[in-house]
């Protein structure tokens, strides 16, 4: 799957059940992984699938090249600090909302306004991408 098609994947998930789906990072992390790595697990850097993970179970490590990695990797998520859960929340409600101010999503996720506008400024971009119109014109 592309870097920015995880927007959509989640979007299709009715909002009762993202607030029962995602009750902890752990669970965004898991439900990332499920999408990211359908089958097993794979190195982002060298492509082996024998993946050890550590005890909080959200970094992997490789055997073969040993390089540390998250689900974030190769996501709209990666090398941002914000939790998934607050970014899962972000995209619902900028899918649900026509328009939503950097204000609005700050309050709503308890974040500066600057994150809020960064947050927004990235979905933006991904939902501009070809992968992320591809996919939403074949689940019609």
């Amino acid at each position: 799957m592309k870097k920015k098609e995880y927007i959509h994947t989640f979007q299709k998930i009715p909002h009762h059940h993202r607030l029962v789906a995602f009750p902890d990072e752990q669970s965004c992390i898991d439900y990332v992984k499920k999408i990211k790595w359908p089958q097993k697990i794979i190195c982002p850097f060298c492509q082996c699938n024998e993946v050890y993970h550590f005890k909080n179970n959200q970094i992997f490590k490789c055997k073969s090249c040993r390089k540390k990695f998250s689900v974030r990797i190769g996501t709209i998520f990666e090398g941002s600090k914000i939790p998934l859960q607050k970014w899962f929340i972000a995209i619902w409600l900028t899918n649900r909302e026509h328009y939503i101010t950097s204000v609005a999503l700050a309050k709503e996720l308890n974040i500066s306004q600057k994150t809020a506008w960064s947050i927004l400024h990235t979905l933006q971009d991904a939902r501009m991408t070809s992968s992320f119109k591809s996919d939403l014109s074949s689940n019609k």
